[in-house]
């Protein structure tokens, strides 16, 4: 009985052993985890600050075309129709552009508040 016992107490120290090391190995996983995320975090944070600047820039633009697109209407030019259509092509793609933008700023703020 007492042979028993101690192969029992054996097998018990030796699973103790294991999960001692394995509790190290996942500690160390952890930690590089936690410095990996802080990077990642950093990273997200610094492209969401970006985005925002570009995002007020793109708005800008669009503002600028559309007063643009609403004074070439008011041109008494043979050009004028040409004007308008370029004028309205511009502020058109700089609306999808700012949308664009926008979208991925949206997608930053969810996964990190900016």
């Amino acid at each position: 009985m007492l042979a028993s016992a101690e192969r029992a107490l054996g097998a018990q120290r030796e699973s103790l052993g294991e999960q001692s090391r394995e509790i190290a190995k996942l500690t160390e996983r952890v930690a590089l985890a936690e410095v990996e995320y802080a990077r990642g975090r950093a990273k997200l944070l610094a492209a969401g600050g970006q985005l925002r600047g570009l995002a007020a820039s793109a708005r800008k633009t669009e503002d600028r075309l559309a007063v643009l697109l609403d004074d070439s209407r008011h041109l008494r030019s043979p050009l004028k129709k040409q004007m308008v259509t370029d004028a309205a092509a511009a502020t058109a793609a700089a609306a999808a552009q700012r949308a664009a933008v926008e979208k991925h700023l949206k997608r930053v703020a969810n996964m990190v508040p900016i």
